[in-house]
Formats: C-alpha cells, sequence, structure tokens
C-alpha cells in the first residue's frame, strides 16, 4: 500500500509541474500576442487619425459630408478602447506571469518571441 501511496503522489507531483509549465507558457504566448495586437492597433491608429485629418479637410470644401467624418471619429474611439483593452489585458498577463514565477511585482519584465520547431508539433491535435 505505501509503495501504490508514493507511485500516486509522484504522479500527481508530475501532474502539478506538467500545468504549472503549461500555465507559464499560455501566459507568455498570451503576452507576445498582446504585444503584436498592440503594435497592430497602434499603427491602424494613426492611419485613421491622418484619414480623419484628410476627412476634415475635406468637410470644410463640402466634398465630403459629416456622417462621413462622424464614422471616422467613431472608428477611432472604438480603437482607442480596443488599445486600452488589450494594455490592461497585457498588464494583466504580465501581473500573473510576474506571480507564477515568483518575480517582485516592481521589477521590469520583457518577453522575446519564442518559435516552436515543426517537428515537435507535427504529432499534436
Amino acid at each position: 500500500g505505501a509503495e501504490a501511496s508514493k507511485n500516486i503522489a509522484n504522479i500527481y507531483l508530475l501532474s502539478e509541474k506538467r500545468d504549472v509549465r503549461l500555465d507559464i507558457i499560455s501566459i507568455y504566448s498570451s503576452i507576445i500576442n498582446y504585444e503584436k495586437d498592440l503594435t497592430v492597433l497602434e499603427s491602424s491608429m494613426k492611419e485613421l487619425q491622418a484619414r480623419y485629418m484628410k476627412q476634415k479637410e475635406q468637410l470644410d470644401l463640402r466634398l465630403v459630408t459629416k456622417a462621413d467624418l462622424l464614422k471616422t471619429e467613431y472608428s477611432i474611439l472604438e480603437l482607442e478602447a480596443q488599445i486600452t483593452g488589450t494594455k490592461t489585458n497585457l498588464e494583466i498577463a504580465k501581473k500573473d506571469l510576474k506571480l507564477k514565477l515568483m518575480i517582485p511585482t516592481n521589477e521590469e519584465i520583457v518577453l522575446k518571441e519564442f518559435m516552436v520547431p515543426e517537428n515537435l508539433t507535427t504529432g499534436i491535435d
């Protein structure tokens, strides 16, 4: 009975290690994704603001309607909300990673993107 209990405890320990590693990998990859999303959203914001300024000038010349300008303003506001949400999710994910890795919360972390070789993922469904 003691041997069986020891085997069960070892299996439980291995499963806990695996789960912690998977959680850390999941948080890490979500941080990388949030950073990429934030970069895309910020570049979209620059393009949208340039379009807004162009439409504002066209409105003064009466080449576009006020409705067109309002649609662009709405798009800018919506994009600002997405940027804020992405920044919030990024900060939460970084804090979660710090907690999992037991890094002090006041310490800054910088993550680098990683690639998983194709031969490691071919048999995974």
